[in-house]
């Protein structure tokens, strides 16, 4: 079985330059994010023309990102393409693979070492600058997911309003979420979870949100949804896996880590707010009284 690590895309690549390109190869690496994928199917010439760079820029970037050739880089784009446009069903294999060792066990092995490529990935400036977003209490922080992953915007919302006021959780579908949306304005913030299969319905909300002046936050694969181009800031969480499903347990790893982080932001305020919160929810918990009832 080929690792998840081994399946990073140009996308998570450009990523982790991110910061340490000189500004001529970092404007072609924001042609090539903000476009992604397709932005580099075309020519050497059309890339460095709309990035306003040379043609040897454009080949020290690709160099860069460990291509011997444009041509190299073309391909990947290519086949990252059609990795976007996979589905599920087609990912199942028609007989299982005999792997070397268990199929589980190779699969916990494919998380751990996905959860450890992000960490040494992580962009400190733009965890820090999403951090202060979340801890601004007078800005409305809102969440929204798409069709898998809507239960990532319950969660970060369920446990983001245990530490601060002004948060929600809204609808991905346009005629549920742009009426839940509307009370957004250009100070708050709206936490955006996408990734494949990404939701149009998504990317619909987040350009209407965008015009209002409403930061967005982004979580998504390796993949890049399109609301990337919507976002301010941008956080990757690889899935790439061996069986026929996408893993979420990376996200949820960094979904759990910018949470903690915010409520180290937050300090006292945070610690106050989640003990009147746990005081309420005390007697939420049951206990047997025979064998045959439960009480709450």
């Amino acid at each position: 079985m080929v690792s998840a690590h081994a399946q990073d895309t140009v996308a998570t690549a450009l990523h982790e330059l991110r910061g340490k390109l000189p500004p001529s190869e970092s404007r072609v690496a924001r042609i090539l994010l903000d476009g992604y994928p397709v932005a580099g199917i075309g020519t050497l010439a059309e890339l460095a023309e709309r990035a306003r760079v040379s043609g040897p820029t454009v080949l020290r970037l690709v160099n860069r990102l460990g291509f011997a050739a444009f041509g190299d880089f073309q391909r990947a784009l290519r086949a990252e393409v059609e990795a976007r446009l996979a589905t599920t069903a087609s990912s199942i294999p028609a007989e299982p693979p005999a792997p070397d060792e268990h199929l589980v066990s190779t699969l916990l092995h494919e998380v751990a070492e996905s959860i450890a490529a992000d960490a040494r990935s992580v962009v400190s400036s733009e965890v820090d600058e999403v951090v202060e977003l979340l801890a601004m209490r007078s800005r409305y922080v809102a969440t929204m997911g798409g069709w898998l992953t809507q239960v990532f915007a319950q969660y970060f919302f369920t446990q983001l309003q245990l530490m601060r006021p002004r948060c929600r959780c809204v609808g991905s579908s346009v005629s549920s979420g742009s009426s839940e949306l509307a009370d957004l304005g250009r100070r708050d913030t709206l936490v955006v979870f996408d990734s494949r299969p990404y939701a149009i319905a998504t990317e619909q909300l987040c350009t209407w949100v965008k015009r209002r002046g409403v930061r967005i936050v982004l979580f998504t694969d390796a993949w890049l949804s399109p609301v990337s181009r919507q976002a301010s800031h941008v956080l990757v969480a690889r899935s790439a896996s061996a069986s026929a499903f996408d893993s979420y347990a990376p996200m949820f790893a960094l979904v759990e880590a910018i949470l903690a982080a915010a409520a180290t932001q937050l300090g006292e305020s945070a610690r106050r707010r989640m003990a009147q919160a746990e005081a309420l929810l005390e007697g939420w918990t049951w206990q047997p009284d025979d064998l045959g009832n439960e009480r709450r």
